[in-house]
């Protein structure tokens, strides 16, 4: 983060209006501005020591990428069998409550609101 805005961060605090906090880093001496930069170095510090050791880890842990990879795969595998399995149980179901229509059931009759349409 750079220094400035380690320094708006710390105003904001304080609810100042934007171009208050410009005019006030403007106006501040090289010496007032010392202590931030000395803080923003210490960050960039740990944030480099930091990205360093996942590096390293990221390293260690990819080692075996054509392994991970394989046990993807048969996650991604099983998972579409039981999605598809799911699918035909579901399908079977349908089938199933699906009722045969009796052909000598009795139609139901016109509706009476066919006969008083609007006549053109």
């Amino acid at each position: 983060m750079s220094v400035f805005f380690m320094f708006r961060n710390e105003r904001r605090t304080e609810s100042k209006c934007g171009w208050e906090v410009i005019e006030e880093w403007n106006n501040m001496t090289e010496k007032q501005k010392k202590s931030y930069e000395k803080i923003a170095k210490q960050n960039m510090e740990k944030y480099l020591e930091e990205m360093e050791a996942y590096k390293q880890r990221k390293e260690e842990g990819s080692a075996n990428p054509k392994k991970e990879e394989d046990e993807m795969m048969k996650i991604h595998k099983q998972e579409a069998l039981e999605l598809l399995k799911k699918k035909e149980k579901t399908k079977e179901n349908r089938q199933k409550k699906k009722k045969i229509a009796d052909p000598n059931k009795p139609k139901k009759p016109a509706s009476s609101f066919l006969p008083f349409r609007c006549k053109t």
